[in-house]
């Protein structure tokens, strides 16, 4: 019955770090993945989701202006581990930047730095200072991460019993000891 109803709550992992985030203006920042992070709004409409353009990333930090969001962008790139692996990373090297314009939703962009400024002081953007998205819920991943430690350590010290046998009587022995001298 304890196995039965510690594998439903495993259920719930997915999602412990995604997160949902007002930015203002209606505006809100989301996380699905570590790659699927981008700008939608309060109805749940997406503005800039980055798997939309080649070799874009996720979302890494953003402004908020009285008519436009400006976000920095990680770039993407192909994983590579073994033969046939289909799956993407984040690549650090690259940063692309896009302007997204309020009153109608445009998207202009991607920027490599040097076009993004030119391009923002011809539209009077002043850049300020970039704001990093976190989690605004702080319990929920931390609360995920350690009941995943907490399951897998009784399944570790069963899967490597000639480890933990031994370890566990040593441990033992030494508390045993302690007392008995006290």
């Amino acid at each position: 019955m304890v196995i039965f109803l510690s594998t439903c709550s495993i259920a719930f992992g997915s999602g412990w770090h995604d997160y949902q985030m007002e930015i203002g203006d209606g505006y809100s920042l989301f996380r699905n993945n570590s790659m699927d992070v981008g700008i939608g709004k309060k109805d749940n409409s997406i503005i800039l989701f980055p798997m939309d353009y080649e070799g874009i990333g996720p979302v890494t930090s953003y402004q908020i202006s009285v008519a436009y969001i400006l976000t920095k962008n990680k770039g993407r790139k192909d994983r590579n581990l073994f033969e046939g692996d289909t799956s993407e990373e984040i690549d650090n090297n690259k940063d692309f930047f896009f302007i997204l314009q309020k009153k109608d939703n445009g998207v202009f962009g991607p920027y490599k730095e040097i076009e993004f400024e030119k391009v923002a002081k011809e539209k009077g953007i002043e850049i300020k200072e970039w704001i990093i998205p976190k989690n605004p819920n702080y319990w929920r991943p931390l609360l995920g991460n350690l009941m995943f430690i907490a399951l897998s350590i009784p399944i570790l010290m069963i899967r490597f019993f000639y480890i933990t046998i031994p370890l566990l009587f040593f441990i033992g022995w030494i508390i045993f000891n302690k007392l008995k001298k006290a």
